[in-house]
């Protein structure tokens, strides 16, 4: 079954999380139900650990920190993920295209960066529409010009 998933080509992260998930419940199920030896471990582990980490630091680690970070300022405690979510809104504000941000993000297609950030984009409906209408205003005088 690792070859199969592997060969699929999901990141080796996913693939490492996939099979610790997986460990985790061939663990209860030997402790509890019989079965006689975890089939995960006996595979071996697959994936790695630090691949394709934007930081070498685990969410353990972050979690840790930003709660200590937290309390000794005084803010309101946030997740470790809110911290993707300021990351991509401070990107769209810098105008990075979409497209890029998707790929940072690591999102499968760039809808699901655009489901999930488009409330981030209204302002950017009224540039567009005062460009748009500029097209039009050059496009209406070079043809009077013309005339």
């Amino acid at each position: 079954w690792q070859t199969e998933m592997i060969n699929k080509g999901f990141a080796d992260t996913y693939l490492k999380s996939l099979h610790d998930q997986l460990s985790a419940v061939f663990n209860y199920a030997v402790r509890y139900c019989g079965l006689p030896s975890n089939p995960a471990r006996e595979c071996g582990a697959m994936g790695s650990k630090n691949a394709d980490r934007l930081f070498p630091y685990t969410k353990y680690f972050l979690n840790h920190e930003m709660q200590r970070g937290c309390k000794l300022s005084g803010i309101k405690k946030i997740r470790v993920h809110d911290l993707r979510h300021s990351h991509a809104s401070l990107l769209i504000h810098m105008d990075v295209p979409v497209l890029l941000i998707s790929e940072r993000l690591g999102h499968k297609n760039v809808e699901t960066t655009l489901q999930t950030y488009a409330h981030l984009y209204p302002s950017r409906l009224n540039d567009t529409m005062l460009e748009l209408q500029k097209l039009h205003d050059n496009a209406v005088n070079l043809s009077q010009n013309n005339l």
